[in-house]
This record gives structure tokens, sequence and C-alpha cells, in this order.
């Protein structure tokens, strides 16, 4: 265990000499490598869990009121609006959590700018083109089941750096579960990620709608104390904001999306992809620059 924290260090303060960090450090050090590794990883403890949460006291974006509405010249039956817009929505609510400014726009939400900059700039749409090339002659013709460039998890982190300017975040297609935990525990960083949902429509059917949110936390038994430096060791619960409402209230309008919660098994189940215990799509951020 203390091998583990002095590597975790010398990464962190490689930079530092004044911190010690010879593997023949005495027992009486160990409470200051302590608290330094408690600042480091951010964490509550309450009723016997230990609780991650990167987007503690921050507010949760909403897809509900986005102004942003397209429709296609083609074919007006293929659009854009609120309802569909999980996507962009949840990309800027995770930048938001790490610290990112956004650029200016026409609306006063930046999932609007986001959105409208990925359905008028010719360099996202020829970067649509060259990925999917099949996807984008059907939307390029207006086919009413075609898929939006929003909707494509390549074309929208290629969009959203784009817009930001900067590279800011990367779409894995077969991120390990392991890293995505380390991106929340180590890292302090939401993972925007994707899935199929159960739900109910009007008609009292149950099928699935496809959706995206943020992962902001986890959820860990207080008896399992070596979980930073054992994979092996399972949160209990992950922490979600979901941008369209609670998803254990069938994403009822009045439902408030801010930190519902997954057990473990329910993470592998409805997170893509579906039922993997290794790996899931995941759109990996990197933390903002500092201003000097």
């Amino acid at each position: 265990m203390l091998k583990k924290i002095i590597e975790f260090l010398k990464r962190l303060f490689a930079s530092q000499p004044s911190i010690k960090t010879d593997e023949t450090v005495k027992e009486e050090s160990l409470p200051e490598i302590t608290i330094i590794k408690e600042e480091i990883m951010k964490y509550k403890k309450k009723d016997g869990k230990i609780i991650f949460d990167v987007s503690e006291g921050l507010p949760n974006y909403s897809q509900r009121n986005n102004e942003f509405k397209w429709a296609h010249p083609k074919n007006p039956k293929l659009t854009m609006d609120g309802l569909s817009m999980c996507n962009v929505t949840s990309m800027v609510m995770a930048l938001h959590y790490i610290g990112f400014k956004f650029p200016n726009g026409k609306f006063t939400q930046p999932e609007d700018n986001l959105c409208e900059f990925i359905f008028t700039s010719k360099e996202v749409d020829d970067y649509y083109k060259k990925v999917m090339p099949a996807m984008w002659e059907q939307f390029n013709k207006g086919d009413t089941n075609a898929y939006c460039p929003n909707l494509i998890h390549a074309v929208l982190a290629y969009a959203t750096n784009l817009w930001m300017g900067t590279s800011c975040v990367t779409f894995k297609d077969a991120a390990l579960i392991t890293d995505i935990i380390k991106e929340i525990v180590e890292f302090n960083r939401p993972v925007v990620m994707s899935g199929t949902f159960p739900y109910k429509y009007a008609n009292g059917n149950m099928g699935t709608i496809g959706h995206i949110n943020v992962l902001v936390g986890c959820i860990f038994n207080e008896n399992d104390e070596n979980f930073i430096n054992q994979p092996s060791v399972k949160p209990e619960t992950f922490i979600v904001d979901d941008p369209y409402g609670n998803w254990k209230q069938n994403f009822a309008a009045n439902s408030s999306g801010n930190d519902t919660l997954f057990s473990y098994a329910e993470f592998i189940k409805y997170y893509k992809t579906l039922n993997d215990t290794q790996r899931k799509f995941a759109h990996i951020f990197k933390n903002a620059a500092a201003l000097i």
C-alpha cells in the first residue's frame, strides 16, 4: 500500500524535489503522506460509504430548455431540437464541471451554440463524411431515419474540440471500466457516457431509449479501504447527472436528473457496450488549462 502511494506521489510531484519519495521512508512520515493523498482524492465519508462526486455543488444542465432548432433543407421531417440534444448538453455540462470557458454565440446557453456550430461547420461536415461516409450520405440526402452529426460519437468529440479551440475530449469505444472509474477517483473528472435505458412510452408499451449523460461519481463501501489501489474492488453505485431527468422515474419532465444512481449491475447492463463487464463507450476529458 505504502509503495503504491509513494509511486503515485512520484508521478504527481516529479518536478518538486522537496517531496520525499524514497521507498525507505519511515513509518512516522505516513500521516503527512495520507494528508496529501486525501487533498488530491476528493471524497467524503457518510453512513459507512466513501462518496466521490465531481459535480457536487454545481448545477445540473437540462436539455429540456434548449433553444436550437433545425430542419433538413431537403426533408423537413429530419429535425433536431432539445429532445435529441442530450449529447451536446452532456458535453457542455462535463466541460463546465472541469472548469472550461465557452466560446460566445448567438444563444444564451453554450449547448445551443455548440449544436449550431456542429450543424453549420464545413469542417465538421467534412469530418462526418470522412469517418462515416455511408451514414453521411444518408444525412446529406435527408433520409428521415438518418443520423444527425451530433448523434455520432466520433463527430461529437471532434466538433467539440474544434468549437472549443483546443483538444479537450477524446471518444473511446472500448474504454476500460477501471480507467473510467479512475477518471472520477484519481483525476476528479466527469466522463460522458452512452447507454440504452428502459422507457415506458405514452401508449403504455415498454421499450428503450438511447441516451447520453454524465458520469460524475462513485460510491464505495467504507470497508473497501484499498479500493484506490485495487481495480478489482468495484464501486457499489455510480452517480450520474442526466440532462433529461431521472431514469428511475421514466425521465418524467418534473424529475431531476441531478445525482441519479445506478448500481454496478445496472451500469454494466445499460451502458454501451451493453452487458460488457470490461469496457464501455466513453468521452474522456482533459483538465482545463490554468490561466496565469
